[in-house]
């Protein structure tokens, strides 16, 4: 009788740890409380040539890792050699990136770090986060039949500093990856022709997808949990700020442009062909295996892991 007790008792307390108790509850202090992951990026700010001219820092414009550093409008000047533009904007300029994992509620989180929010050509002047600002993410190299989550406009939409207001997920969205899958690291042996990203779900139609700006940071929480998406999908990472393009379902990155039609302004004999400006891009991955992956608070206690932040660089 006893032993029948103790299994009912065993059976009701592991029902209800595994039971959620409500609706989803974000981490407010998440880059604190779980293991953070920081990827850095190249940035343009100091890039400066008399009093209002920048260029693109070189080996951040490679189109075969899908790493992107373009925050400026169309560089039709040269400075030194190199293309420069008049216009430069902080806002679409990515310093880091940050991802953390709950696996314990099935909640992603992720920092866009941007250098500023102010737009400069001689002067500069606040413009605050009035982009697009995107996380793109897969279980493989190639992101094949991944996803894509986002949020419009934060400053102008008036997400606020938490993942609970109103606002937060006024603008937010998320997309799936419906083309013919791609092969090979990049743009490179991708086909055109083919679909970018479908709509998953429709803008602010759920509240399992959250935003808030937190000093010169877009930051989103995804409760994948909620969404029915595999953890295995955070493996690998695309950080993007993007001004000029703005259609998902015709993404360069997702086969609709071709090596020459990208370009690159510092390769001569393939400039960059159209509105290919205005955006910033990194690339990203979770260096451990995805059954280990990154764990929450409570289980980083209770083995006496570090919580500290852990920068990777690529």
């Amino acid at each position: 009788m006893n032993n029948l007790i103790h299994s009912s008792a065993l059976s009701l307390l592991i029902l209800s740890l595994a039971s959620p108790a409500g609706a989803v509850s974000f981490d407010s202090s998440w880059q604190t409380n779980l293991s953070v992951l920081t990827f850095q990026d190249a940035t343009t700010n100091g890039n400066t040539c008399g009093s209002k001219c920048w260029t693109i820092t070189p080996g951040a414009d490679d189109y075969y890792q899908e790493l992107y550093e373009r925050p400026t409008a169309s560089m039709d000047i040269t400075s030194g050699g190199k293309p420069a533009s008049q216009k430069y904007y902080e806002y679409i300029d990515i310093d880091t990136g940050q991802v953390a994992i709950d696996r314990d509620n099935s909640i992603a989180y992720f920092s866009i770090d941007l250098v500023g929010q102010n737009e400069l050509d001689g002067s500069s002047s606040f413009k605050g986060f009035g982009q697009f600002y995107r996380i793109r993410v897969a279980d493989n190299a190639d992101f094949a039949n991944g996803y894509l989550f986002g949020v419009k406009d934060p400053y102008g939409n008036s997400v606020g500093s938490n993942f609970t207001g109103s606002n937060s997920y006024k603008t937010t969205q998320s997309w799936i990856d419906g083309g013919t899958p791609v092969t090979g690291m990049g743009l490179a042996n991708t086909n055109e022709g083919t679909t970018g990203y479908t709509e998953n779900t429709s803008e602010g139609s759920t509240d399992a997808i959250r935003a808030r700006i937190v000093d010169d940071s877009v930051q989103i929480a995804v409760a994948f949990g909620e969404l029915g998406i595999d953890e295995s999908y955070f493996t690998y990472l695309i950080f993007e700020a993007n001004k000029g393009l703005t259609d998902v379902g015709n993404y360069f990155w997702n086969d609709e442009y071709s090596l020459g039609e990208a370009g690159s302004p510092y390769d001569t004999s393939n400039p960059v062909d159209g509105n290919i400006y205005e955006l910033d891009t990194l690339h990203g991955v979770v260096p451990i295996p995805a059954a280990v992956w990154l764990f929450g608070s409570g289980l980083l206690g209770l083995f006496g892991f570090s919580r500290r932040k852990k920068p990777a660089r690529l």
